[in-house]
């Protein structure tokens, strides 16, 4: 029997991010044109911005004077022994793992563009054009002697790893064929800057979504435009509002290659008695220390509600099953150690937890009638290829949308709307649930990556939105 972690009990409210006044110093520093448009991002941002892998979070002035010392080294290596980085477009994103989807997924909107990956542990090769060495570099050093001892701001200790990241992306970006850069995870705390960089030095740049709602942090990052992965973001905001990014445009889920090749031919409305509970592994995260503060906090205890309400969803129906798909994270983690989550759902006769490391979830999707999660991208990819899937985000609550939009119904802050949707989906086609919620969106006769809106640009602008809406 495997091990269960420690149910916590917390009732909070989300934080909004934290910057101290060194912090605004060294945005300043960095995006002087986008400042204003950099501050609106950090300032909408509902919760603190994930931390930069890598970077570390100690706030002491040796830690940040040892960074410096070495990027004062790599940067003349830069200009003594320059490196030569070929390509037509960049793609920045920290995680070196995934470098093969980021690739496969820009190539299916980039025909032919050659990129070039850059993770974080990429390193500085070359020193960009238009950037003084010594204003730079006396200028970051300025930005570190700034920071006290005890500083609470978000920024902390990383602004040598940010500003080295952003020096990278932008020496790769200048090298370029269009001089174009794209940007994966806006919700990593140095995305607002490294956008305001990119741009303050000729750079287009482009920002990538994921297929979750999107917050007002993400939409006033400074962008020349926006890549949508899902049809039901273009609903969330319009020129209304103080908005960074110039134009979007609708692309599709970053998964979507994987996605289209699992169900292509293989089409069904999944198990009618199986609903399918996707996690997060927020218990985990906190457990690791790789999430920390009430945001996270919050996110467990929204996801240990969920368990609470589908165990006693099966007891009401005694002939429903349901796969409990767990995060990677999660899967690694019982590999090595044997413990799962804090859940007793997971010990339910009908209960079937998914821990082996074979297909993604992404390519069972209708093992199951109906999918319930809280806030994972797998819930909205679920929903991308036309498969029913329910959200619970108990206190951290609704996303926001423009208007009445009929797909507002897919999200649940309470008990007992989630168990009446639960209940009338489950007794629904794949079809007829999606006409319900997402008909004016998706085409659900054909399902799969047929989005009825095409992938044409919009602006904020009168115009653009006027384009927008006749494609609706």
């Amino acid at each position: 029997m495997a091990a269960r972690a420690k149910v916590r009990v917390v009732d909070v409210k989300a934080n909004a991010t934290r910057l101290s006044e060194a912090d605004k110093h060294f945005i300043r520093f960095m995006v002087p044109e986008s400042y204003e448009s950099v501050m609106d991002a950090y300032a909408a941002r509902p919760e603190r911005w994930t931390p930069m892998t890598g970077a570390g979070t100690g706030r002491s002035l040796f830690r940040n004077l040892a960074a410096y010392v070495r990027l004062l080294l790599r940067a003349v290596k830069s200009v003594v022994a320059p490196s030569v980085l070929t390509s037509d477009v960049v793609c920045a994103d920290y995680e070196a793992t995934t470098e093969d989807a980021r690739r496969a997924y820009l190539n299916r909107f980039l025909p032919g563009a050659a990129v070039a990956y850059l993770p974080i542990g990429f390193g500085l090769t070359r020193w960009p054009k238009g950037v003084g060495m010594g204003r730079f570099l006396g200028g970051l050093l300025g930005a570190i002697l700034r920071v006290r001892s005890g500083e609470t701001g978000d920024l902390g200790c990383r602004y040598v790893h940010i500003a080295e990241y952003c020096l990278m992306v932008l020496a790769a970006a200048q090298q370029s064929r269009r001089r174009e850069a794209y940007l994966f995870r806006m919700y990593q705390v140095h995305v607002p800057v490294l956008a305001g960089f990119l741009r303050f030095h000729g750079v287009t740049t482009h920002l990538v979504a994921a297929t979750t709602p999107l917050t007002r942090g993400d939409v006033a990052i400074p962008g020349d435009s926006m890549k949508l992965a899902h049809p039901f973001q273009a609903f969330q905001f319009d020129d209304s509002e103080a908005l960074g990014v110039e134009r979007f445009e609708m692309w599709g889920p970053t998964e979507i290659i994987q996605m289209e090749s699992a169900y292509q031919g293989r089409r069904s409305d999944g198990d009618p008695d199986t609903v399918a509970v996707y996690t997060q592994g927020y218990w985990l995260r906190l457990a690791l220390g790789t999430a920390t503060g009430p945001k996270a906090e919050a996110l467990a205890a929204v996801e240990d509600e969920l368990m609470c309400i589908v165990e006693r969803y099966l007891g009401l129906h005694d002939h429903v099953r349901t796969l409990i798909f767990l995060h990677p994270m999660e899967r690694r983690h019982y590999r090595e150690r044997g413990v799962l989550g804090p859940w007793s759902l997971l010990g339910h006769p009908r209960a079937e937890c998914i821990v082996e490391q074979g297909r993604s979830s992404n390519e069972e999707f209708d093992r199951a009638r109906v999918g319930i999660t809280t806030f994972s991208t797998v819930g909205h990819d679920r929903i991308y290829m036309g498969f029913p899937t329910l959200f619970y985000r108990g206190e951290v609550g609704l996303p926001s949308y423009k208007g009445d939009q009929p797909f507002a119904g897919l999200f649940h802050t309470e008990e007992r709307s989630l168990l009446d949707a639960l209940d009338t989906a489950m007794g629904w086609t794949a079809e007829q649930f999606m006409m319900h919620y997402v008909g004016g969106l998706l085409d659900s006769a054909g399902f799969i990556g047929s989005p009825r809106w095409l992938p044409v640009p919009w602006s904020v602008s009168e115009e653009g939105m006027q384009e927008r809406g006749a494609r609706s």
